[in-house]
């Protein structure tokens, strides 16, 4: 009896006590560096003021920031939460604790903080001469879905180093910038030395990302010498949830916080029968890369019309597909619906982008004038009559006429004889790895697509079939040369990684050529 009714005490209150929630982004800190403290509370008990004044008394409130977010419950309502985040520094070394944070009857978890002496950092620099800042977009998401890694180091004297042993755990990462400027904080001079990752995980649970280490030196004294510094941001555990049930199973897995679909088709059109129709068709995404995105087009297709494809063109935020689109037979006829499912992270639920069906009118394609033949009547009446005594003389006439068009011909043959002509030269074959140390965006695209024609492959077809991470660099290259604000141009590395993987893709298909036919395929009886 006693632990059936702490058992129901326990379900009662877990309402209250799920309403309020803190967290910390680490708890071990020195004193001059600050930590971020998280304070969520759902919509009904936000109608109750943050009361910051206990937390004061062991924490300086440097920055302070507030909004609303949504959640999905226990019972599958998405409920709307208000969060505060709060940037905090230690007025003391030691234990120190977070106080819970109380809303009505609702209160959040005591939380402790380990604060360590800024002197046993192992250098005698304060700590806004040298810090390192981590941020992450995102602690929970799915499974495919990027998060973004920001690591700022910031320093105000001369400093040599690296980061040591970088590793980013069972994340698949991408280095989408590299900066290195200089900034004005408080009136001084500050140099912000920048790196931009994308992390996606291959698969669901507890995730871990190891600790971030600088280690450099720097000049300690005015006859160059040096000493030692190293800088470390703890390691964190990012949640990775797996797909959900409710995903379509055959479709491409699409978390992302927006996604549309767009065509440049008005609502009526009248086409003629095998007249082409240029359709472009643009998907628009925030939150996942434009390159995972499926051809909204695959398996189109009709017996009364045709789609004549191009390869897909890419930007920062949207896929391009352009297309011709050809009706072979007049009549009122239907273009179905194009639909890409996705999952919507702003509501956490499925949804669907989706180009409406339309019905398009076509013509009789235009015939030619019709040109009536005349009858023998008509040819009989205006027939010329003349007399016999001129038929010599004018067979005479043509005959001289004969003879002097052919002694013009045979005189002009003899005046334009013709000049033997060299044959042009042949260009050099083209080398592919001689491409590696082509630094400029323009020769280096002109010199692939140069290659791709002295070995007789369809550019399209082949730049399209490359596979990742190749497909985002020559995207990327393309966007350097046509995009509105061109991405840095690709590194030698990068270059190298996609001029191997077109070798490859050429490998494959001269392999696929001398393979004998399979006879089995022609008779399958």
């Amino acid at each position: 009896m006693r632990l059936a009714f702490l058992l129901l005490a326990l379900v009662a209150t877990a309402p209250v006590w799920a309403a309020v929630e803190a967290e910390v982004d680490r708890s071990r800190l020195y004193q001059d560096e600050r930590l971020e403290l998280i304070v969520r509370v759902d919509s009904e008990t936000a109608r109750f003021a943050l009361d910051l004044t206990p937390l004061s008394i062991l924490f300086d409130i440097e920055q302070q920031s507030q909004g609303q977010r949504l959640r999905r419950a226990s019972n599958g309502e998405i409920e709307a939460w208000r969060e505060w985040h709060l940037w905090l520094r230690p007025r003391h070394i030691g234990t120190l604790a977070i106080p819970p944070f109380r809303f009505g009857n609702a209160r959040s978890e005591r939380i402790l903080v380990e604060v360590l002496d800024p002197l046993q950092r192992g250098d005698d620099l304060p700590a806004e001469a040298v810090q390192l800042d981590v941020t992450l977009n995102e602690r929970e998401l799915y499974i495919g879905q990027p998060t973004i890694l920001t690591i700022d180091l910031w320093y105000q004297l001369r400093l040599q180093g690296d980061y040591a042993d970088l590793d980013f755990g069972d994340f698949n990462v991408e280095l989408l910038d590299e900066s290195n400027v200089t900034d004005v904080q408080n009136g001084r001079q500050i140099r912000r030395y920048r790196l931009i990752y994308r992390l996606t995980a291959n698969h669901p649970g507890e995730l871990q990302l190891p600790p971030i280490r600088f280690v450099g030196q720097y000049q300690a004294g005015p006859y160059g010498e040096r000493q030692s510094i190293e800088r470390v941001y703890p390691a964190q555990t990012l949640t990775v949830k797996p797909i959900p049930d409710s995903y379509p199973k055959n479709a491409v897995w699409l978390p992302a916080k927006r996604l549309s679909l767009s065509d440049n088709l008005p609502a009526q059109l009248e086409l003629s029968a095998h007249a082409h129709q240029d359709w472009t068709v643009v998907t628009e995404v925030e939150g996942l890369p434009p390159t995972r995105l499926p051809d909204p087009l695959a398996g189109l297709g009709g017996d009364v019309w045709r789609l004549y494809r191009n390869a897909p063109e890419f930007t920062d935020a949207q896929r391009r597909d352009l297309a011709a689109l050809v009706f072979t037979e007049a009549g009122r006829q239907r273009l179905p619906a194009v639909r890409l499912p996705w999952w919507d992270l702003q509501r956490d639920q499925l949804a669907y982008a989706e180009l409406p069906a339309r019905t398009i009118t076509v013509v009789p394609e235009a015939s030619p004038a019709f040109q009536p033949t005349p009858t023998s009547g008509d040819a009989e009446s205006t027939s010329i009559r003349l007399p016999w005594g001129l038929w010599p003389w004018l067979s005479a006439a043509l005959g001289l006429g004969w003879l002097s068009t052919l002694l013009w011909l045979w005189l002009r043959r003899r005046r334009n004889r013709p000049v033997k002509v060299e044959p042009a030269p042949q260009p050099r074959p083209l080398k592919l790895g001689a491409l590696l140390d082509e630094a400029e965006p323009r020769p280096f695209r002109l010199g692939i697509l140069r290659w791709l024609a002295q070995h007789d492959l369809d550019a399209a077809k082949t730049l399209a079939a490359l596979p990742e991470p190749a497909a985002s660099l020559w995207a990327r290259l393309n966007a350097t040369l046509y995009g509105p604000t061109g991405p840095a141009a690709l590194t030698r590395a990068e270059r190298k990684v996609l001029l191997q993987a077109l070798l490859k893709r050429h490998a494959r298909l001269v392999k696929a050529a001398q393979r004998p036919p399979d006879l089995s395929q022609l008779y399958p009886d």
